[in-house]
């Protein structure tokens, strides 16, 4: 059984306001250290974070690929509609009204944000 140690201070917390700057996300689904990451120390926590939250394990990976893929493939359709278009992003950046976000969001957001 693998042990996990959320304590360690190569861990970065999932809640800090940051989080989102230190990973990327790749087409396939894969989270990578951000490419603007070149410290060695930074690059092990994002490393270590992935490997001990196990972020790219095959299922998400999957998922996230998906959601990555038909979501570029919708942009690309209503890319000739931009009302609805911008109705589209809204939809994926949004909360709802559980005032809880879409699954993914920081993936969403890294793909989808800059569009409209």
């Amino acid at each position: 059984m693998r042990k996990v140690i959320i304590f360690s201070p190569l861990f970065i917390k999932p809640t800090a306001h940051d989080c989102e700057d230190y990973f990327y996300y790749e087409l396939d689904g894969r989270i990578v250290p951000h490419p603007i990451i070149t410290n060695s120390n930074t690059l092990e926590r994002v490393n270590y974070t992935i490997e001990t939250l196990n972020l790219n394990c095959l299922r998400l990976q999957r998922e996230r690929g998906s959601m990555i893929r038909e979501g570029l493939e919708i942009i690309n359709y209503l890319s000739d509609y931009p009302d609805s278009l911008a109705f589209f992003i809204e939809l994926e950046l949004v909360e709802n009204v559980n005032y809880k976000h879409r699954s993914f969001i920081t993936t969403r957001q890294q793909y989808f944000q800059d569009l409209v």
